[in-house]
């Protein structure tokens, strides 16, 4: 059985050593900043710090990381634990599920840590005259009031004098280093409210493409860059070397391949390629399966001079003739026909519908979305075509009216990329080639009603 609040704490690997940015403290006084690293190792790690000095020299920078925990695209409260859903007031105050990655606010005296906050809540909180706990694991609940550099109290030195204690940034990045070959991990530490924010800011767009960022080869370095910083009251601007994560270069350039060869037609299956622009990445579920044969381009693109009405007249559309099989998991080939396309998507739609609710799947972009469907159907006609196509899938005519798991199931569906840097989304081959399949039904469903009601046909 497990003991509650020992044994159930969650993963973790032994920390061999740190990576820090300044000089040794000399005095009791912290260390002037440096331009390169300082790898601060454990006691007993002579060995580990010998090689580093034999791989690295006596000035470490463009160190070879790994990150050792897993991430993903959900979002956590870290007070609860549990997922916060993107429509969430929350979702925005939080980074993405990243466990290799901490920063806070945070002051120390002699003996230790007395206060910690996320700058909304306080995590704990010593009163600094007892050393009495105040709060702890964030209860009671306590608004955090403080910033970077205001104080959290005071105390007397031994002259008697009140000396303020600051509240200060902490940044702390988890890495393995692949040289030491062992499954431990330094903790890279920062005080910068510039290498906080820049940590995290790449650290999300690398979740935001890849999920999970275990296996990918980073480079940690430090550059110099002009920052604006505060001087007894006054502005100014100075150079700083600041924390940069960057993904090796070779591996950048096998995704860029990657991403090129996914863009070619028939291009086989490439894992790990960037994530298309939000809600519309591709269908990695395999949701929408490629054909198991060529289909004939006379049964998916009518004559061009045969809409279906002649001398204002309707005239039957010839049955679709594709020619789908049924995989072993009973789910039809592509392209689909019509009705199994509507079948597809609502079946789809529901799946988002959870995926979202729990933050697996980000909401699609409805502009570009509904653009790009829109471009599946070409002509004169597209608009009213794209009303008739939601109105059979989803009963709603209007797109405005569709809700976001509609507008997730059209975009896996579509696939849709940019015809070119800046231009219109375009739906993917298949997609298109069952877009007009799509556009045959509904002529003819319009053509049929025509006849019904006496009206003409709309389009």
């Amino acid at each position: 059985m497990p003991i509650v609040g020992i044994t159930n704490r969650g993963h973790d690997l032994p920390e061999i050593g740190r990576i820090r940015k300044g000089s040794p403290k000399t005095n009791g006084k912290m260390g002037k900043d440096l331009d390169h690293f300082r790898f601060d190792l454990n006691p007993g790690e002579a060995d580990v710090e010998k090689l580093l000095r034999e791989i690295y020299g006596d000035k470490p920078n463009n160190i070879r990381i790994r990150l050792p925990f897993p991430t993903s695209k959900r979002k956590v409260d870290p007070v609860t634990g549990a997922i916060v859903n993107r429509h969430d007031t929350l979702w925005q105050d939080l980074d993405y599920e990243n466990p290799n990655w901490d920063a806070n606010y945070e002051a120390y005296m002699r003996h230790g840590l007395i206060y910690k906050s996320n700058g909304r809540r306080v995590m704990y909180r010593t009163d600094i005259r007892t050393g009495e706990v105040m709060v702890r694991n964030w209860e009671p609940v306590e608004a955090c009031v403080l910033t970077t550099g205001e104080p959290v109290g005071t105390y007397k030195n031994k002259k008697g004098e009140e000396i303020e204690i600051p509240l200060k940034i902490v940044g702390r990045l988890q890495v393995i280093l692949p040289e030491v070959e062992r499954l431990c991990y330094f903790t890279v530490m920062t005080s910068s409210f510039y290498d906080v924010v820049g940590i995290s800011s790449q650290l999300n767009t690398y979740i935001a493409n890849w999920d999970d960022l275990r296996g990918i080869p980073f480079i940690l370095t430090r550059r110099p860059k002009e920052v604006a910083v505060t001087i007894k009251g006054q502005r100014s601007r100075q150079i700083k070397s600041l924390i940069f994560l960057e993904a090796d270069p070779e591996w950048v350039k096998a995704q860029l391949e990657a991403q090129r060869l996914q863009s070619l037609p028939s291009a086989p299956e490439i894992s790990g390629q960037l994530e298309p622009p939000k809600g519309l990445e591709d269908n990695h579920e395999d949701q929408w399966d490629a054909p198991s044969q060529p289909v004939e381009a006379s049964e998916l693109i009518e004559d061009e001079d045969d809409d279906g009405v002649i001398d204002g007249e309707f005239k039957d559309a010839e049955p679709e003739t594709v020619q789908n099989t049924v995989q072993n998991d009973g789910v039809p080939q592509r392209p689909y026909t019509f009705e199994q396309l509507k079948v597809r998507l609502l079946e789809i739609s529901a799946m988002a519908e959870e995926k979202m609710a729990s933050g697996e799947w980000d909401p699609a972009h409805p502009g570009a979305t509904i653009g790009a469907l829109e471009n599946v159907f070409a002509g004169p006609d597209a608009d009213m075509l794209r009303h008739s196509f939601t109105k059979e899938v989803f009963g709603e005519d209007s797109t405005k009216n569709l809700r976001d798991c509609d507008i997730k199931a059209i975009s896996k569906w579509l696939s849709a990329r940019p015809e070119y840097e800046g231009g219109p989304f375009v739906a993917d081959e298949m997609a298109q080639k069952e877009g007009r399949l799509a556009e045959k039904y509904l002529r003819k469903q319009a053509g049929q009603m025509a006849l019904e009601t006496g009206d003409s046909v709309p389009f």
